[in-house]
């Protein structure tokens, strides 16, 4: 089972990425994660990977930040190379990436472009619990490009 995080430090950045932060109890202030997660920590993420992926890191700066009134914030950055398939010579091609998602928390029901900030929105199951992991496979998932392929001029169509 992962750790759940119930009100970290939020002077210090955590050393080991928690599997869940219960925002409601987090104390006002910053929290942050900055840090290495592997490629198979992130099941979603691997299985799209290019037939055996070699052991690959990611990069991960997460903030979270939640004022007196306001709403909770996260902001952070995600890097790292993923081996995809080329959907042009079907070889193997290095997709390089650095996402830099800015979200909000919002209650479940609000309006998608119901935010104070102008941030994503970020609905959270009913407990308030966020999952970092979930959160940064999504965020990797969601700009996987639909059909991968080599610069133009580096690989050819397999030939019949």
């Amino acid at each position: 089972m992962d750790p759940i995080i119930i009100a970290p430090d939020m002077s210090d950045a955590a050393r080991v990425l928690p599997g869940q932060i219960r925002l409601a109890e987090l104390k006002q202030g910053e929290w942050s994660f900055t840090g290495t997660v592997a490629i198979r920590e992130l099941p979603r993420v691997r299985a799209a990977c290019a037939g055996h992926a070699a052991p690959a890191d990611v990069d991960i700066h997460l903030r979270v930040e939640r004022s007196t009134r306001g709403p909770v914030l996260i902001d952070g950055r995600i890097a790292g190379v993923l081996p995809l398939q080329c959907q042009r010579c079907l070889g193997i091609c290095e997709w390089r990436f650095e996402l830099r998602p800015a979200l909000e928390v919002v209650r479940g029901g609000t309006q998608a472009c119901d935010t104070e900030s102008g941030r994503e929105p970020l609905e959270l199951a009913e407990e308030g619990l966020l999952a970092p992991r979930i959160l940064i496979e999504d965020e990797i998932l969601l700009a996987l490009p639909m059909a991968p392929r080599h610069a133009v001029g580096q690989c050819q169509p397999p030939q019949p």
